[in-house]
């Protein structure tokens, strides 16, 4: 039945058929009651069946699912598609291909043979956790957990007849995937909420293994999913604990082995760790990224270290004055990245941040708008085109407009007195003039301001 099954799946998949739900329940029930199967001679004789059909299913599921990548994501999950049936599928390959390496005596003691069946098989539990498919994931490292018996048995591994080095090689490979293998059983403890088997787990990782860039990764980012569960649970201490973690796994591999992402992995660290930690410790973390690791030009980092200051008692205004004017000093201004970091809807970037200091520090705030106005947009926009140029203008000099006459901020001559500089410079740099609805706008901030002056300051 199950090679039945396997055929059935194989066809449809391949022709681009309907995944109908009675199939679909026919393959669970094999995944969760069929295997693993018994070796005996009946078994023996469809061996090649399973092999075949394995690898036609494996590589039929991993195509669809780069299928599926390039497609653009579905406003609802679909039960039907084949992201959603991916991790059983996996699962399914794997445990024919299982099936197939253990009914051979010679095969299953094949080093080269187990090495090939613990990677697959590793790699279909890393998806279902992924997916957060954690039976068919506990179903995967209950058959990779031979593995890890047999690397760990006195009896070698490898033929006596093989040079050293192919000894070595395979041997430093399995320690690899015993380590992988520790780190899933770890991830897998996270999400069942059993962190006592998590700690246990993560403190079998072997230093030498774990040394490697590729599993450092893979110990930040699962680490990093940890803590950043625990912190939604509201767990902090358990959290910050994850994350350090996560933290300490970068930092023991070497920078020039991590790859072109470890960088971005970094910043996903440092944010939650930085909210859940002291502000003190917060504040290390984000010298670190600057000083240790050059991230300190990525706006990532100077948000989150703007956010670290502004959690601080008392305000440093000179702190908050030397980022916000690196971060206007750094950002490379065209019509994409004005629209994302500078005045983007949805993410806190530098109008957003400007924002968030004007209620602790309104002065701060109106020097870093003005500088962004006199110090980067008109001298950077004159390669652009004059629509832009205008709009951009526009939409700074108005928010500096809302900002200097707020409530509970500057005092009415010091504002009047920014915005004729700012205005005047604008004007003799551009010659443009403000839309009507950036005019009117403009105009009844001010008056509205106004109207708590004298008549002599109104008419200036």
């Amino acid at each position: 039945m199950r090679v039945v099954s396997a055929r059935k799946v194989v066809h449809i998949l391949q022709g681009r058929e309907e995944f109908v739900p009675e199939l679909r329940q026919e393959v669970e029930r094999h995944v969760k009651r069929s295997f693993p199967v018994p070796i005996n001679g009946a078994t023996s004789t469809k061996i090649s069946d399973f092999d075949t059909l394995g690898c036609d299913l494996w590589n039929t599921a991993t195509n669809l699912l780069r299928e599926e990548e390039q497609q653009p994501a579905p406003a609802e999950a679909n039960p039907k598609t084949a992201d959603a049936l991916l991790p059983l599928l996996r699962t399914f390959a794997f445990l024919l291909l299982d099936t197939a390496h253990h009914a051979v005596a010679r095969r299953s003691k094949d080093v080269d043979q187990q090495l090939r069946n613990f990677k697959i098989g590793l790699k279909a539990c890393r998806f279902c956790l992924e997916k957060n498919e954690l039976q068919l994931a506990l179903k995967l490292l209950e058959r990779c957990a031979e593995h890890v018996t047999t690397a760990e048995e006195d009896s070698p591994l490898v033929r006596m007849q093989d040079a050293q080095e192919d000894v070595d090689d395979r041997e430093a490979k399995m320690a690899m995937m015993v380590s992988e293998y520790n780190l899933l059983r770890m991830s897998h403890a996270c999400k069942t909420d059993r962190l006592d088997l998590a700690d246990h787990f993560f403190g079998k990782l072997s230093v030498s293994a774990a040394s490697s860039s590729a599993l450092a990764e893979l110990t930040a980012q699962l680490c990093l999913d940890a803590g950043k569960s625990l912190s939604k649970r509201g767990s902090t201490g358990a959290a910050v604990t994850w994350l350090r973690r996560a933290q300490s796994a970068l930092d023991n591999c070497d920078l020039e082995q991590l790859s072109m992402n470890a960088g971005d992995l970094r910043l996903a660290i440092a944010s939650p760790l930085a909210a859940n930690d002291s502000t003190l410790l917060a504040k290390q973390v984000v010298q670190d990224l600057d000083s240790e690791h050059a991230l300190g030009n990525r706006m990532a980092v100077q948000l989150l270290h703007l956010k670290v200051l502004l959690a601080g008692q008392p305000l440093d205004q000179a702190a908050v004055t030397v980022v916000l004017s690196r971060m206007l000093r750094t950002t490379v201004l065209t019509r994409r990245t004005f629209k994302m970091q500078v005045f983007a809807p949805s993410t806190p970037r530098i109008v957003q941040a400007i924002h968030r200091v004007r209620k602790i520090s309104p002065a701060v705030a109106s020097d870093a708008l003005e500088q962004l106005i006199t110090a980067r947009l008109v001298p950077d926009l004159t390669g652009e085109t004059e629509d832009s140029s205008k709009e951009w203008t526009e939409k700074a000099c108005v928010t500096l407009v809302l900002v200097v006459t707020g409530e509970n901020t500057l005092p009415v001559e010091d504002a009047v007195e920014r915005l004729r500089r700012v205005f005047t410079v604008t004007a003799n740099s551009s010659g443009l003039a403000f839309s009507p609805k950036a005019t009117h706008a403009t105009q009844t901030l001010i008056w509205k301001k106004m109207g708590l002056a004298s008549p002599e300051i109104a008419e200036q």
